[in-house]
């Protein structure tokens, strides 16, 4: 035995000198997109062999896949596109399906020989959820529900997803840091069923206070959403901070400009800082750094101006109030870019069509005029609506192609 032991550590340590090394992104990548057709198959051993080797495309995703005695071959440039490349196939032999309701998976018995079949997305990100839908019933999804939508995302493409669990354990660790006391920030925060209209600005106090357990099991659930998101090459898009605090802020700070908030006709309200307050970047970073150092570095946080809402500034037409809307976007870009100098700005665009009244061209060419165009990215949601439902524009005209911004229709 003493024997066994001892060759053991003796190849442990002639691999370690000649330069054993990990599994390399491709390796992993491959391996967690097969774990996702291993899940999907539920004990079914279906003949297929996956590898992440190819270059992506000007910085869109590729795969190819062929057949041959009887294995499906998938190469990809990511584990997302060789999810996508697998279930394609799927389809076209009417095999199965993959659903939010239910699963079917009946593996062909003769497979032909197919020649290899390349496809290139035309499209460099795949976006996926919106910032609502992290409202409702989505807050009390556990990892066995999270592992699912991510396997579902990763069989239908979808590499750009929001990621905005733990937003509100962050916050708190920030502002505990400056100086505020549980029970204020509990009074701030609201229930889990209504977390999308905190973070946009429109609420505050509802439901709450969350009990003292969430925030801890919160960031260990995003610790797994955002491992495996990342294991299959997905790119999330975490929480930013807009500028939203708690009314207490000014027990600690009395010299701070808060600008309250009101939606639904002054129904519900919340409190701003004024972007031109120094705190305003201050969180701003606090908050990037404070995330980064739990959940690693990121590339994309989206940060929701003003959703549904009036813009609490002077009205249209006047100077002022485009002096400050570009004070306010260069105010959040620099908290961000002070937190992560390479990260990008996200802004969904739902209100855009939806309240064209508010966000005339210069409303939005102020609040966007002092972000560098690769900076930023604008989430063009629910653009149908504009010809169907609202009998408008589709933004990409009336904006006259998002001023340059990067934008996903």
């Amino acid at each position: 035995m003493k024997y066994k032991v001892f060759v053991r550590l003796m190849l442990c340590l002639v691999t370690t000198i000649i330069g054993c090394s990990k599994p390399s992104v491709g390796e992993n990548e491959a391996k967690q997109a097969m774990d996702v057709i291993k899940r999907y198959a539920e004990g079914q051993s279906l003949p297929v062999e996956i590898a992440v080797t190819l270059d992506k495309q000007n910085g869109c995703d590729v795969y190819e896949t062929s057949v041959k005695n009887g294995t499906l071959y998938i190469n990809a440039s990511s584990g997302v596109a060789a999810c996508r490349g697998f279930y394609e196939y799927v389809k076209a032999q009417k095999a199965g399906i993959y659903s939010w309701s239910r699963n079917r998976l009946q593996w062909p018995v003769n497979m032909e020989d197919s020649p290899v079949h390349t496809v290139i997305s035309p499209y460099k990100h795949h976006y996926y959820f919106n910032t609502v839908t992290y409202g409702y019933t989505m807050p009390y999804w556990d990892w066995a529900r999270w592992e699912k939508e991510i396997d579902w995302m990763a069989l239908h493409g979808m590499d750009m997803p929001l990621a905005l669990v733990a937003n509100e354990a962050i916050s708190a660790r920030v502002w505990k840091k400056l100086g505020l006391t549980d029970e204020e920030i509990a009074d701030y925060f609201v229930g889990p069923a209504h977390f999308p209209w905190m973070r946009m600005g429109n609420i505050s106090g509802i439901d709450g206070p969350l009990p003292l357990d969430w925030h801890e099991g919160q960031v260990a659930l995003q610790h797994k959403i955002l491992d495996r998101m990342r294991s299959l090459g997905m790119k999330p898009i975490c929480p930013g901070f807009a500028g939203f605090v708690p009314k207490a802020m000014k027990r600690i700070f009395p010299d701070i400009e808060l600008i309250e908030t009101s939606w639904c006709d002054g129904a519900f309200h919340n409190w701003m800082l004024s972007p031109q307050d120094h705190l305003f970047t201050r969180i701003g970073q606090m908050f990037i750094e404070e995330w980064e150092k739990e959940f690693g570095k990121n590339d994309y946080y989206l940060v929701d101006s003003f959703n549904e809402m009036d813009i609490p500034f002077p009205p249209k037409g006047t100077e002022e109030r485009y002096a400050l809307l570009a004070d306010y976007g260069e105010k959040v870009y620099r908290s961000i870019k002070a937190g992560n100098p390479d990260a990008v700005w996200v802004m969904q665009g739902w209100m855009f069509g939806y309240q064209r009244h508010i966000w005339d061209y210069e409303t939005l060419q102020s609040l966007v005029s002092k972000v560098p165009n690769d900076k930023m990215l604008l989430l063009d949601l629910a653009v149908d609506y504009n010809r169907c439902f609202w009998n408008t524009e589709v933004n990409w005209d009336f904006y006259k192609g998002m001023f340059g911004k990067e934008w996903v229709y």
